[in-house]
């Protein structure tokens, strides 16, 4: 084999392994967490929970893409919220989320719920100081998903890619921040990754009538 090809095999090799390593994280995660896996006691688990407008592109989606980051860099059961209140979007046409994650209102709560909100989220309000209760948790509070936080955190309002700068955060869990660190590698479509896990894999078709 010529050193040319073995070159190539190597770049191709490197290039390769960030992706593989965030397809192992999410595969791993889902066979722990997702919803048939939900046995036992649920006191022993730690959760993050999300509102879910609904499964479109955009903000209807990113807080759902948000809390799973969150939960998968923190190892934590991610829940969806079915308050009435945050359903809408188009449901019935990209797969039965509820078949793939557990809903909130059936789990029992075995200690505190921390609603962290990031609304406002803007330039303006990081200039100014007034940015939602979220952000500060996410970047200044160094309990921010870790065993020590709340039994369950549920993230609200988080309308934009934001999981990646938890890394921020000088405080937090070397734990979290390694998995983060996999999570999110240079040149990988991680988002991508993400809602093709947050989503089940079999979505139903679209209506082709008028």
């Amino acid at each position: 084999m010529r050193l040319s090809t073995i070159a190539l095999l190597l770049a191709q090799a490197a290039t390769a392994a960030p992706a593989d390593d965030v397809d192992a994280l999410l595969r791993t995660y889902v066979k722990q967490h997702s919803s048939t896996s939900l046995e036992g006691d649920p006191c022993a688990r730690k959760f993050v929970s999300a509102d879910f407008w609904g499964k479109g592109l955009g903000n209807s989606v990113n807080v759902a893409l948000n809390a799973l980051a969150f939960a998968v860099a923190s190892n934590r059961t991610l829940l969806i919220s079915d308050d009435a209140r945050f359903r809408a979007g188009f449901w019935k046409y990209l797969g039965d989320v509820e078949a793939r994650w557990a809903l909130k209102s059936q789990i029992q709560k075995c200690g505190p719920e921390a609603v962290r909100d990031f609304y406002p989220m803007n330039r303006r309000c990081l200039e100014e100081k007034t940015c939602g209760t979220g952000i500060r948790w996410m970047l200044c509070d160094g309990r921010a998903l870790s065993h020590s936080d709340a039994h369950i955190v549920h993230i609200r309002s988080a309308v934009t890619w934001l999981a990646p700068l938890l890394a921020e955060n000088s405080a937090l869990d070397p734990y979290i921040r390694r998995r983060l660190r996999i999570l999110f590698p240079k040149g990988v479509n991680t988002w991508g990754k993400l809602y093709a896990t947050l989503l089940d894999p079999q979505p139903e078709e679209a209506p082709t009538g008028a």
